[in-house]
């Protein structure tokens, strides 16, 4: 995701204050979810989330937690967030 520029500083500490990592990491199913700024672009993050299965991640957009962070991070960010959801090959 892009933040308006030069409000990466702000994206990040608004993550941080909304607690949206910490809950979702707490979800079952998630077994990985990390979100980081580009050192060398910081108004660009990149969220990294693993969920057990399709369901685990359907769930994860019903949680009260999503819906908050995404209204409280609107304002900051350039555009919407491009979500690609891949499966395993193994």
């Amino acid at each position: 995701m892009e933040a308006k520029p030069g409000r990466g500083p702000e994206l990040a500490a608004a993550l941080a204050k909304s607690q949206a990592i910490r809950l979702s990491r707490l979800e079952p199913g998630c077994m990985a979810y990390d979100v980081c700024q580009d050192a060398e672009a910081p108004d660009r993050f990149v969220v990294h989330e693993c969920w057990r299965n399709l369901a685990a991640l359907h769930d994860h957009f019903a949680t009260p937690h999503f819906a908050a962070v995404g209204a409280a991070l609107g304002t900051l960010l350039a555009g919407l967030p491009a979500i690609r959801v891949l499966t395993s090959v193994e």
